[in-house]
């Protein structure tokens, strides 16, 4: 099974936010192309984290299951453990910093 962050990237790249349920939220605003000391930047995208999107609207359940041939039971269940392990190293972090 592929790591969660693969599912999200993928879906970065075709949607402006992706919601991991109870955890957060990924919100990519896109930026034009800018001249920039004579040179031409292509277009880009920036990607930020929201702490308050937390609402589960399905989106990535629906990846995980399509991706893996799996439920969307099984997907939930896949990205609540995920959740869990990444609030357990941050916990850990919080703990142990200053």
């Amino acid at each position: 099974m592929q790591k969660l962050e693969i599912h999200i990237e993928n879906l970065l790249r075709k949607h402006d936010f992706v919601v991991i349920p109870a955890f957060g939220g990924f919100v990519a605003s896109e930026e034009s192309a800018q001249m920039e000391n004579g040179y031409l930047l292509p277009p880009s995208k920036t990607i930020g984290f929201n702490p308050d999107l937390t609402y589960n609207d399905g989106l990535l359940a629906q990846e995980v299951a399509k991706a893996e041939g799996i439920s969307l039971v099984e997907a939930n269940n896949f990205i609540a453990e995920n959740v869990e392990k990444l609030n357990k190293i941050f916990n850990k972090l919080y703990e142990t910093y200053p």
